[in-house]
């Protein structure tokens, strides 16, 4: 209820973009409650890679798995973890050229089958071919997982995000950096990603920002209790509706490693 009052009261005094500097993320510092504190934060969700645009309508989207392939180039880790993506994802027993179906699962202990649909949580990373723990930590800042296809807000995107935009290659640091403004991006439109662009000195059309906006629509809540020597880690997935008056969906919560599903509870 805090972290949606906090998105209610940021909408009344919405200017159509999402940034860093937005008032909802300064966190809750730790307050005292009966036997212990509570303290909370919201995390934006749009700025990472949502694993699920990967694949639409059981079909890869090439544009955002070429994004996937630069974002692996970027981490310096094997692309080909991208076909593997791919096939976890879509439907049918169609391996991918460097990817990976049911049979390269079957002789795992224990075996087990690729999802043939989206992912449900980012955990499941690590079920892949070709993630091990390094490769998982290296992409978990970046990746998340959320409901069906979203955009990319450039203003909370990682740098390493921002150099996986690029058309034919990733983005070179230095130009990645300007875009982002080195993090504080704080643009209201398209038009004006492309005007940096050009004064970064890319080429025309280096950039490719299909599915890119500058607003966010996905948040996390995140709240920590301490009881004496209890620490309870809870948080809950938000949808943040596209219109003043339209209805806010608490649509997956987590306590501490049990979580539990709503199914798009309005609230």
């Amino acid at each position: 209820a805090f972290a949606i009052a906090q998105l209610r009261r940021d909408r009344l005094t919405d200017t159509g973009r999402d940034t860093r500097a937005d008032a909802w993320t300064q966190p809750l510092p730790a307050t005292p409650v009966q036997g212990g504190n509570i303290s909370g934060e919201l995390v934006e969700r749009n700025g990472c890679f949502n694993l699920n645009n990967l694949v639409r309508d059981g079909v890869a989207q090439p544009v955002w798995r070429r994004r996937f392939v630069q974002l692996l180039l970027v981490l310096d880790l094997d692309p080909s973890i991208a076909d593997s993506a791919v096939d976890w994802l879509d439907r049918g027993g169609d391996v991918e050229p460097r990817g990976a179906e049911d049979a390269a699962y079957a002789a795992n202990e224990p075996p087990y089958r690729t999802a043939d649909g989206p992912f449900v949580d980012v955990s499941e990373l690590r079920l892949l071919r070709g993630i091990d723990a390094e490769a998982y930590a290296a992409l978990l800042p970046h990746v998340c997982v959320l409901p069906g296809p979203t955009p990319l807000n450039i203003n909370m995107a990682s740098i390493e995000l921002v150099r996986a935009l690029g058309v034919e290659r990733p983005l070179d640091l230095a130009s990645a950096r300007e875009i982002s403004r080195d993090g504080a991006a704080n643009y209201g439109s398209i038009d004006e990603v492309n005007a940096a662009a050009e004064q970064a000195g890319l080429p025309p059309f280096a950039l490719d920002l299909t599915d890119v906006g500058v607003r966010s629509d996905w948040f996390e809540a995140r709240a920590r209790v301490q009881l004496e020597d209890i620490v309870i880690d809870y948080t809950s997935l938000i949808e943040r509706p596209t219109t003043r008056d339209g209805r806010y969906r608490v649509v997956r919560r987590w306590r501490g490693e049990q979580e539990v599903t709503l199914r798009g509870r309005e609230l």
